[in-house]
């Protein structure tokens, strides 16, 4: 242990990095895939082959949008755009109905890898490095961001990324870094806009000083601005929701009224079939410690939590909890990234300090990871492709 707490921050970005990024390589579906995912990957391998939004050849696509200038892809550009490089030096030509699926694969495997180390960066400014790069490695295989974000091109691997950045920077104070990150979230996951709000408020309060709000604000509203310029080229619409919102919700919980909204916002958490505590057990050891987190967390360390709650507060509001998923969870992924910091602090201040507690954590990890593991390599149908 002594060993990796003499680390430097590079060596343990990269030691984190590259067991998870292996695994994540090993385990990521190749051959079939989520809808949502594929409808990133087509448009991604379209602009890397061709340099263009047309896809035409994959008209009648459940997640093709027909436009005065062809069909394009719902998909935001944030995660299309994430995936181009992977598509680079891919055959122009397919044969079947979609474009090859494993690039897609990488690009999301690259972005929950990276996502976790760049976590563990902002983790190390709380704890030492060897605890910093163990809660990354229990983030990347104890929750679904190894079934999800890790498998396919989902938007959750991206903006997972995006946040742990802007999560870093404003730990360093570095508010129009922080803002512009958010910006990039926000471009792959238009909801995140929240997020840019709640941090720049949060934080505003916390240290009592406009400056964080103006920063954070300005390099948020860059990504804005870009998601708007892109809807208005590709949809003749500079609505920031028109590429795979509006009237693209499937189930809004809102017609439910109140009841229906708390059922949903509860299923977050204890639903039978995709809730956090069921998937990655270990969350519910740690929140015990949470009230004594929140006392120790500095500022950044708050904003980004308060940040997370509001985030899935307003989601319960849009979506259903299950994500159309058959089991597992996908909407929580970003509020787990921006409330990481916080639950680690949990960890050092109630579970560190009790070898009772820290065997019942161990156990609860070695659960939850044996859980998603069981997920990541079973094949099962949720809205699946084949390519």
């Amino acid at each position: 242990m002594a060993r990796l707490d003499s680390l430097s921050a590079r060596a343990t970005f990269l030691l984190v990095l590259a067991p998870l990024l292996a695994l994540y390589l090993v385990s990521a579906a190749r051959d079939q895939q989520n809808i949502d995912s594929i409808a990133a990957a087509a448009p991604a391998w379209r602009l890397a082959t061709h340099g263009d939004f047309d896809l035409d050849q994959f008209e009648g696509q459940p997640w093709i949008i027909e436009t005065e200038d062809g069909f394009r892809s719902n998909r935001q550009p944030g995660v299309i755009a994430f995936g181009v490089p992977f598509y680079l030096g891919s055959d122009s030509d397919i044969a079947g109905p979609l474009p090859p699926l494993t690039p897609a694969a990488a690009a999301g495997a690259v972005s929950a890898a990276l996502a976790m180390a760049t976590l563990h960066l902002a983790f190390r400014k709380l704890a030492s490095p060897t605890v910093s790069i163990l809660a990354a490695y229990i983030g990347g295989t104890a929750t679904a961001t190894w079934r999800i974000s890790a498998d396919q091109l989902w938007p959750h691997g991206p903006t997972q990324l995006w946040l742990a950045l802007g999560v870093l920077a404003l730990a360093g104070g570095y508010y129009f870094r922080t803002g512009l990150a958010l910006g990039l979230a926000l471009l792959t996951r238009p909801i995140t806009a929240v997020v840019a709000a709640g941090i720049g408020l949060a934080q505003g309060l916390s240290v009592r000083r406009l400056r964080p709000v103006l920063l954070i604000g300005t390099g948020a509203m860059i990504g804005l601005l870009v998601l708007m310029t892109y809807n208005y080229i590709v949809f003749d619409s500079f609505s920031p929701t028109t590429s795979a919102y509006g009237d693209q919700f499937t189930s809004q919980p809102g017609t439910g009224g109140l009841t229906g909204y708390l059922s949903n916002l509860a299923g977050f958490f204890v639903h039978p079939a995709n809730s956090l505590f069921l998937w990655s057990p270990f969350l519910l050891v740690l929140v015990p410690g949470l009230p004594a987190a929140w006392k120790a967390a500095p500022a950044w360390v708050r904003s980004a939590a308060v940040s997370g709650v509001v985030y899935l507060l307003v989601h319960a509001a849009l979506n259903r909890q299950s994500g159309g998923l058959q089991r597992n969870y996908r909407y929580p992924l970003e509020m787990l990234t921006l409330a990481a910091p916080l639950l680690v602090l949990s960890y050092e201040r109630a579970i560190a300090r009790s070898p009772r507690f820290q065997r019942i954590f161990g156990a609860s990890v070695l659960i939850s990871i044996i859980i998603q593991a069981n997920d990541a390599f079973t094949e099962y149908v949720s809205f699946i492709v084949e390519s």
